[in-house]
């Protein structure tokens, strides 16, 4: 390849994202969060699925700069309520055996900010 090919490559490249940035795309995680969102509460009931939930919220917010902290005096405050899961079976073996399921999981959360 040519090393004006490949300027020219790399100018298109570049212009593409200037486009999609422009137009208010942003790769996952990217986005940066909102002021309201730097620091927060978070609050969840315990379970298996909903701890994970916590954790990778936890996780996910701190990679973005928000700080989730302990104290429940904080205005900012993210609760998650229940996990409702629905499961349904999309195909059977020749044994009569379910061999592949669909599992929907459905957050509901409140987002309060004072």
């Amino acid at each position: 390849m040519s090393k004006s090919l490949r300027a020219s490559l790399c100018v298109l490249a570049a212009a593409l994202m200037g486009m999609l940035m422009g137009c208010g795309f942003y790769l996952k995680g990217q986005k940066p969060l909102p002021p309201e969102m730097s620091e927060l509460y978070l609050s969840y009931p315990h379970g298996f699925q909903t701890v994970r939930l916590g954790d990778t919220l936890r996780s996910g917010l701190a990679r973005r700069g928000a700080r989730v902290v302990s104290n429940t005096s904080t205005p900012n405050r993210l609760t998650v309520y229940s996990l409702p899961e629905n499961t349904r079976v999309l195909s059977v073996g020749r044994t009569g055996y379910a061999i592949e399921y669909e599992i929907e999981i459905t957050a509901e959360f409140d987002y309060t900010v004072n």
